[in-house]
């Protein structure tokens, strides 16, 4: 077998459109975290991206403003979400170079243009003024 090693994209610092892909629970020897995958399209090319926060969803916690950015809403207390029926969400990603030469996801912001929660496979719907009083706006 063989394999071959892909070279590595590494973004420039910067605010990026993006897609939060998934959210899995994961384990090391510390313990279990969450593995956030984002995929930022650029051109043809998709480039992915992983973070890591903890499993706490506590409202200072890196992952509940991470979720809400995502959501484009506040989470409420005692709220449970259901990623699957969510995801993939439109947002935006900070990134920030490393020492090491490599990039990481400083932070999650919520999309410029988010399409509807729940609606990322449906059509967009067209608005359609049926009001003829429309002359008497002031703009």
């Amino acid at each position: 077998m063989r394999i071959k090693v892909p070279e590595r994209i590494t973004l420039e610092q910067g605010l990026y459109n993006a897609s939060l892909e998934s959210i899995d629970e994961v384990q090391n020897d510390k313990g279990p975290y969450l593995r956030w995958t984002f995929s930022i399209t650029q051109g043809r090319e998709t480039i992915r991206r992983v973070a890591h926060s903890s499993t706490s969803f506590g409202a200072k916690s890196k992952g509940h403003g991470w979720l809400q950015a995502a959501m484009g809403r506040s989470l409420s207390v005692g709220e449970e979400i259901d990623l699957d029926a969510i995801l993939p969400l439109d947002c935006r990603i900070l990134v920030k170079p490393t020492d090491d030469g490599y990039d990481r996801v400083e932070d999650v912001l919520a999309a410029k243009n988010p399409r509807q929660v729940g609606t990322q496979n449906r059509p967009s719907a067209t608005f359609v003024s049926t009001d003829d009083d429309d002359n008497d706006l002031p703009f």
